[in-house]
């Protein structure tokens, strides 16, 4: 069930509710809600939600017997909580936009892979809690008349039961981007680059622990050409310096690569 309702005195409001009928874990029953607010005779918007939710185990955490793992029958869906707050800002005359978010999230019974032996592996719910919170900021400016910025970065501290760190969580994720109206207005030339550092991964190799990932920026540019009324020319270059972009110990990024297409209208 969802409930939507905007009101005149500059107040939006969602609600909703669902329920899991489920044989095999027990029923469920998960809620959201979400406010958000205009503030009269200013350029400030106050918004918040929260809700809770579940994730059941997958079919190879509860049944694998390959690659080393085993399942395990006896685990528990996953249960979050979370909630978050911010304020949205219009500057320079409303030709930009701010956010500010902060959010909380538990995790309850988190699903996660322990060592049973030599190369052997099996699935347990950790026992407590696990957190994340964080704050979100992201940004948008028409700078001039062809040329618009954008602006996105995101802190997050995650940490398991024991107190160690969550891995594939980045403490610090940036991203700017810039796409400027070109060729006599009838394309556009786009960049956007992302910078990613605090990450931690857990090594199946060496030492098999928890290390920190190295940090890296990646550049991405693209354009595109309007050739006529239906035929647009369209190229992209991502990771464009080629760097070691890498979110997983001993799994690869792909290196530098460029595209080139026809869009068609008709």
């Amino acid at each position: 069930m969802e409930y939507r309702g905007s009101f005149a005195t500059g107040l939006d409001l969602q609600a909703g509710a669902r329920f899991d009928d489920n044989d095999v874990f027990g029923n469920a029953t998960t809620w959201n809600v979400g406010l958000a607010y205009a503030v009269p005779n200013s350029n400030l918007r106050l918004h918040a939600s929260a809700g809770t939710g579940i994730v059941n185990p997958s079919y190879f955490e509860l049944y694998a017997d390959a690659f080393g793992y085993t399942g395990n029958p006896g685990l528990n869906p996953e249960r979050n909580r979370s909630f978050d707050l911010g304020a949205e800002f219009a500057v320079l005359g409303g030709r930009g936009l701010v956010d500010v978010t902060y959010f909380n999230e538990t995790l309850t019974d988190e699903i996660t892979a322990v060592s049973t032996g030599p190369g052997t592996f099996t699935y347990v719910n950790q026992a407590g809690d696990s957190d994340r919170q964080g704050v979100e900021v992201s940004g948008s400016l028409q700078a001039t008349d062809a040329l618009a910025l954008r602006l996105a970065y995101t802190y997050i501290d995650a940490q398991n039961p024991d107190g160690s760190v969550e891995v594939r969580r980045p403490r610090h994720e940036l991203a700017l981007g810039a796409t400027l109206d070109a060729f006599g207005g009838r394309g556009t030339v786009s960049t956007d680059i992302r910078h990613v550092s605090g990450n931690y991964d857990s090594q199946f190799f060496g030492t098999f622990a928890t290390a920190k990932l190295p940090a890296y920026t990646t550049v991405n540019v693209a354009a595109q050409y309007e050739l006529s009324d239906r035929l647009t020319l369209n190229a992209r270059v991502t990771n464009l310096f080629d760097v070691d972009a890498v979110d997983v110990w001993g799994y690869a990024s792909r290196g530098r690569a460029a595209y080139v297409g026809i869009s068609a209208h008709f």
